[in-house]
């Protein structure tokens, strides 16, 4: 159920239905925080995230990326970069084993 809201939140983010977008994608967080599935949780704040960037709305973005970083250092993930934009610089946020590569952003590194 939490992979479905996450799915619905980042459908609704890409239409621009922002506030559809924050609540279904907080209501996923909270389903992968219940049921213990921390990529369905670390992607839904991420997708957070992502919704205040484009919102404007940095000081929440800030927020979010300081939880995800203190979530994942619980978890003893202290290395892994989330990659979300942070007030115009890559945000260092750490997500253990939530982050995705893209094909695109596999070839920039190279």
């Amino acid at each position: 159920m939490a992979w479905a809201l996450w799915s619905g939140g980042t459908l609704a983010r890409q239409r621009g239905a922002f506030p559809l977008a924050w609540r279904l994608l907080g209501l996923a967080a909270e389903l992968g925080e219940q049921g213990g599935d921390i990529v369905v949780r670390g992607y839904s704040l991420a997708g957070l995230a992502e919704t205040g960037r484009i919102q404007g709305d940095y000081e929440a973005v800030g927020r979010l990326h300081e939880q995800l970083l203190a979530e994942a250092r619980r978890r003893g993930r202290p290395g892994t970069r989330c990659g979300h934009w942070r007030a115009s610089r890559r945000c260092t946020a750490t997500l253990g084993s939530t982050t995705r590569r893209t094909r695109s952003s596999r070839r920039r590194r190279r």
